[in-house]
């Protein structure tokens, strides 16, 4: 209905006629993703780009905009040529419509949709937040929206990646301090955020969500108290693929957060309790159980294994373990004294960053307590928000 009724603008049939193949390869395109791929497009695209109002969160508000778009984007687009600037007396507006803002902008969103499930160092965020993010009726609409049809394709990676980047470092601390996003939580906050970023350069992009990140209610000082519970185990997995493969890339080792998250070609990695589920192995006294559990839980008190190398390790205690971590990663190796001997690039890294590495020879309350202040202290590192443009 939308192609017919913008295609009915065009006043030449030449014209005409290349506008319908082109847009017909744009559907193929889409169509190879999902079946209804084509749909969203148009929504992100709309809401990206033309959306001004949002309906409020009272009892009995009408849809505005944001919502309409979502519903029914193709008569939207006939009620708000306007404020599309298309005038239906111009043709040419209809033309450039599709030749420019039509094109530019599917191009910007294959790259999204090629790029959340490929590892791509430029748009490294796309992928982590299609693993651990919000809606993508607000994460794709929040993607195109700093987009202007005259940025060139390395502007365009990077003002995706940086919003990515803002949703991704969002969820985490929003998650860290057990809170919610669910697309109608936060979808006052995003869609009015689609707005505040709409056609922004760089820099400015880039001051906008710092400034963002600074005003977040949720910090990272929640992080001490912060572990695995029954919800959250797809999250902590994610929390810990991103620490490990940041430690590892940081002394110039070449796996990545998929080396972890995903193990393509490997044994799936799975969370290990560094204590035994034993609380008669632990010298320390505990309230009860449930304090035990606590403590064992605490992601400072976690790592990532192989699949099987997990279970191997099950019933053994800390001192059993030890020897077999120093063949793990390094996340893991880092609880070992022989990983900080004749060990230059860790060390110097780990040093450089102020990152508070150092052996456990025994693993108790305290030794946890340490390693949550090492994890979050990598997380701060991880989610640190740049404030200028390099």
């Amino acid at each position: 209905m939308l192609k017919g009724f913008i295609l009915s603008r065009f006043n030449q049939q030449a014209k005409r006629t290349k506008a319908n193949d082109d847009w017909k390869k744009a559907m193929q395109a889409l169509g190879e993703f999902e079946e209804d791929e084509d749909q969203r497009f148009f929504q992100a695209w709309l809401r990206a780009r033309y959306a001004d109002t949002i309906r409020p969160g009272k009892a009995g508000s009408q849809n505005e905009d944001f919502e309409k778009i979502g519903t029914r984007f193709h008569s939207w687009v006939r009620d708000n040529l306007e404020k599309m600037k298309l005038d239906p007396d111009r043709p040419d507006d209809f033309e450039r419509f599709v030749s420019d803002d039509f094109k530019f902008h599917l191009t910007a969103y294959l790259r999204i949709l090629q790029t959340q499930n490929t590892l791509i160092p430029a748009l490294q965020h796309i992928y982590y937040i299609n693993r651990w993010g919000i809606a993508s009726s607000q994460s794709y609409p929040l993607m195109l929206a700093p987009l202007v049809t005259t940025d060139t394709a390395e502007t365009v990676d990077a003002k995706m990646d940086l919003v990515a980047r803002y949703i991704e470092t969002f969820v985490v601390r929003r998650s860290i301090n057990y809170r919610k996003f669910s697309a109608s939580s936060i979808r006052y906050t995003m869609y009015s955020l689609v707005k505040e970023i709409r056609g922004k350069d760089l820099p400015t992009l880039q001051t906008l969500l710092a400034a963002k990140i600074k005003a977040l209610d949720e910090s990272w000082g929640e992080f001490t108290h912060f572990g695995l519970h029954g919800q959250n185990r797809r999250f902590v997995k994610f929390l810990l693929s991103r620490i490990t493969s940041y430690a590892e890339q940081g002394v110039g080792m070449t796996t990545t957060f998929q080396t972890y998250h995903e193990s393509p070609g490997g044994k799936p990695f799975e969370i290990e309790h560094i204590w035994a589920d034993n609380m008669a192995l632990q010298s320390e006294k505990f309230e009860d159980t449930a304090d035990f559990s606590d403590w064992r839980a605490s992601i400072g008190a976690l790592v990532l294994l192989p699949n099987g190398t997990n279970q191997s390790y099950n019933d053994k205690s800390y001192t059993e373990k030890l020897p077999h971590y120093q063949k793990e990663n390094l996340l893991a190796r880092s609880l070992c004294p022989l990983t900080y001997k004749n060990n230059p690039n860790f060390t110097k890294w780990f040093t450089s960053r102020g990152l508070p590495f150092r052996a456990h020879d025994e693993f108790k309350k305290a030794d946890i307590d340490l390693r949550q202040a090492l994890y979050q202290k990598i997380c701060e590192d991880i989610w640190q928000f740049p404030t200028a443009q390099a």
